[in-house]
């Protein structure tokens, strides 16, 4: 029992005399609340002012979106099979949220687009006027509209 007793007391000792204990601030576990400031909003401002700069002329800025919650600069091509994009001045990456050769799906509708002909931003949607280049088209002439909220990317018709 007294062996017992000393090897307790030598494990308490040798973990008293440690020099540098490990102690958890209860802080390091919580995530940090960012807070949009001016240097914040300048920075992007300055980026998109940059990207805008390097931006080729076949482009067409649609939407400028710098607030405390996005970073994004939204336009479109002007070519035969436009894409939009939007890039993203935080990651200073570029998506793509429509468009291309072989069309894009709205729900379950499959729109294949030529030059977009005219588009009208009404708050946080855009509309497209474009040349429908579906094969079920019939006329020559035909066109397509449909919208794009610039804060969701969702994209509808006006079927």
């Amino acid at each position: 029992m007294l062996v017992t007793l000393m090897c307790g007391v030598a494990i308490v000792f040798f973990f008293a005399k440690q020099d540098n204990p490990v102690v958890q601030d209860p802080l390091d576990t919580v995530e940090p609340i960012v807070v949009q400031d001016t240097d914040d909003m300048e920075y992007y401002n300055q980026t998109a002012d940059w990207y805008l700069s390097i931006l080729p002329e076949d482009k067409v800025v649609v939407a400028r979106l710098i607030d405390s919650v996005n970073h994004y600069i939204i336009y479109f091509e002007k070519t035969e099979h436009p894409s939009c994009y939007c890039y993203d001045l935080e990651s200073m990456t570029t998506s793509v949220i429509f468009g291309g050769e072989s069309g894009f799906y709205i729900g379950t509708k499959l729109l294949i687009i030529g030059r977009i002909l005219d588009w009208i931003r009404e708050g946080d949607m855009v509309t497209f006027v474009a040349e429908n280049r579906a094969p079920e088209s019939t006329f020559s002439e035909s066109i397509v509209v449909f919208s794009l909220n610039i804060y969701t990317h969702l994209l509808l018709t006006s079927e």
